[in-house]
C-alpha cells in the first residue's frame, strides 16, 4: 500500500474558504473599529469647541462695559458684539458651524480665533437685563425621514451649550488679547 504524503483539492479548498471567511471579517472590523474612532474623535472636538468657547465667551463678558446682541437686520452672521475701554471691541460671528471671536483694538484686527460644531449647529445670544449675557445652542427639530436614517445627534453636535456671564463683573481687567495669569 502506498502512503498518502499530500494534500486532496478539496482540503485545499475548504482552507482557503475558512482563510477568506476569516479576512473578510477582519476587514469588516478594523473598518468598523476606525469609523468609530473617527466619529468619536469629531465628536470630542466638538465638545472640546464648545468648553473653549465658553470659556472665552464668559472671559470676555465678565470684562466688557457694554454687549450689543447682533440681529439680521444689522450685520450678517454677528451673535454678540462686547465693548471694552481704550477701543477694544469683541465680536463673535457665525457661519455655516464654525463661531469666529475678533479682538478689533483702534479699529484694526489684532486676533481671530475659531471654534468649530457640525454644520447644523446654530448658537444664539441674549441679553438679559440688567447685566446678564447668554450664550445658548438652538434645539434643532428633529430631521425628517425614517428614524434609522437619521444621524445621532452625539455624534453631530454638543447636547447643549448654555453659558451665562454678567456684564463688567471683572471691570478691572481690560486686556482681553491674553489671558490673566495668577502670580504666587
Amino acid at each position: 500500500m502506498s502512503q498518502r504524503r499530500g494534500v486532496s483539492l478539496a482540503e485545499l479548498l475548504l482552507t482557503m474558504s475558512a482563510c477568506t471567511v476569516i479576512l473578510t471579517m477582519s476587514a469588516g472590523l478594523i473598518h468598523r473599529a476606525l469609523h468609530t474612532q473617527s466619529r468619536s474623535r469629531s465628536f470630542f472636538d466638538t465638545e472640546r469647541s464648545a468648553m473653549r468657547l465658553g470659556e472665552s465667551f464668559r472671559r470676555d463678558v465678565h470684562a466688557a462695559q457694554d454687549a450689543a446682541i447682533g440681529t439680521a437686520a444689522q450685520d450678517e452672521g454677528l451673535l454678540l458684539r462686547l465693548q471694552f475701554s481704550g477701543n477694544q471691541l469683541v465680536e463673535y460671528r457665525q457661519a455655516a458651524g464654525r463661531v469666529q471671536r475678533t479682538l478689533h483694538v483702534d479699529g484694526s484686527v489684532r486676533s481671530r480665533e475659531a471654534f468649530v460644531f457640525a454644520a447644523d449647529t446654530q448658537l444664539t445670544a441674549e441679553k438679559v437685563p440688567p447685566h446678564l449675557v447668554v450664550l445658548s445652542t438652538v434645539p434643532l427639530a428633529d430631521s425628517p425621514g425614517p428614524a434609522d436614517r437619521r444621524p445621532l445627534t452625539a455624534y453631530s453636535r454638543p447636547v447643549s451649550l448654555r453659558a451665562e456671564a454678567v456684564l463688567g463683573r471683572n471691570s478691572s481687567l481690560v486686556d482681553v488679547a491674553t489671558p490673566q495669569e495668577d502670580s504666587p
